[in-house]
């Protein structure tokens, strides 16, 4: 008897035992599945709230801009969206926060989520390259140059071949940004030679221009290789940002092709057609798979929180990922107080 009771306690015992284990693993289960519950309601409010706050266009482009920066590491900035009217005649602004998507642009993607977020890849891409707008203003001032140069070049019987180029006189902004590593045989540096100025004879002044016929017609090629050369850049790092942010690569089609028929980069692409930029970007397709960039960027998504917005007080343009201690006063208030 003494036996049967000491068994049976011994059985009872266990079994308390086991009951208390799992119900611990149940509840810290529990506990992990609540927290992640907890985080997706949070982000179901916030997406919740920006649709009702704000208009169609605002709300599609923030959570196109959420997505793509989250997706590849473009989160360590904030963006000013703004949807702007179609013109030709306005070239891009340079604020490297800036995102300008063309409300003509939004019209012919209606529907299309995929293509407008490589528009915005895009324009992200231009932002992080740091790529400044190429416009016929600062062409001027170089095709300018070029003719005083040439004039500074004849009268001072200069033979030998002129070091220097134009693009160093225009001013460091050009060389730096506009052209990087751009070095053309334009003609050179004129310190020291205003003093041998002499009388043009029309054998000198034949000279000059065809010195600035042929360095005129090395610029424009230059500048339109120039610009080629990023277009197909922009293009491929945009597919690769779509594609990352979980949108479908045929968007980029579709945007490419939005974008050259509108011409909304308000640039010269005279030798860069529609079809040599998909071609282009079906290169970039076979060298970056697409499975492989969707998940990296669903990765990176899932290690990151949805990004704050705030829409600017005359309501034209969005900030994302943007805050009020965005702001040097406030940043010295909370380092050192009020």
């Amino acid at each position: 008897m003494y036996f049967f009771k000491t068994k049976f306690f011994s059985l009872v015992s266990l079994y308390l035992l086991l009951f208390s284990n799992v119900a611990l693993a149940q509840n810290e289960g529990a506990s992990e599945i609540e927290s992640e519950p907890e985080s997706l309601s949070q982000q179901i409010v916030l997406y919740q709230q920006a649709k009702k706050e704000l208009d169609s266009d605002f709300y599609a482009l923030y959570r196109i801009v959420d997505r793509v920066s989250r997706a590849n590491q473009f989160d360590d900035r904030s963006w000013i969206v703004t949807v702007v009217p179609r013109s030709k005649n306005s070239p891009i602004s340079n604020n490297l926060n800036s995102i300008e998507i063309e409300r003509h642009a939004l019209r012919l993607l209606n529907g299309d989520s995929s293509g407008v977020a490589c528009i915005v890849s895009r324009e992200i891409a231009r932002r992080t390259q740091n790529y400044r707008t190429l416009d016929e203003t600062q062409k001027q001032e170089l095709i300018t140059k070029i003719k005083e140069e040439a004039k500074e070049e004849v009268l001072a019987r200069k033979n030998n071949t002129l070091k220097h180029n134009a693009m160093n006189v225009v001013g460091s902004v050009i060389t730096d940004h506009v052209l990087p590593g751009f070095i053309g045989d334009f003609a050179g540096s004129v310190i020291g030679s205003r003093r041998h100025r002499r009388r043009i004879t029309r054998k000198k002044q034949k000279r000059i221009d065809e010195i600035v016929a042929r360095k005129t017609q090395e610029l424009e090629q230059s500048w339109i290789d120039e610009i080629r050369s990023r277009e197909l850049e922009l293009d491929k790092i945009a597919y690769l940002a779509t594609v990352r942010a979980g949108f479908e690569a045929e968007g980029c089609f579709r945007a490419i092709t939005v974008l050259t028929q509108s011409n909304k980069d308000n640039v010269d692409t005279r030798n860069l057609t529609i079809s040599q930029r998909i071609n282009a970007l079906k290169n970039s397709i076979k060298e970056y798979p697409l499975q492989k960039l969707l998940s990296e960027g669903e990765t990176k998504i899932s290690h990151t929180q949805p990004l704050a917005y705030n829409l600017s007080e005359d309501g034209n343009s969005l900030k994302v990922n943007y805050s009020q201690s965005d702001s040097v006063a406030n940043d010295i208030d909370r380092r050192f107080g009020n």
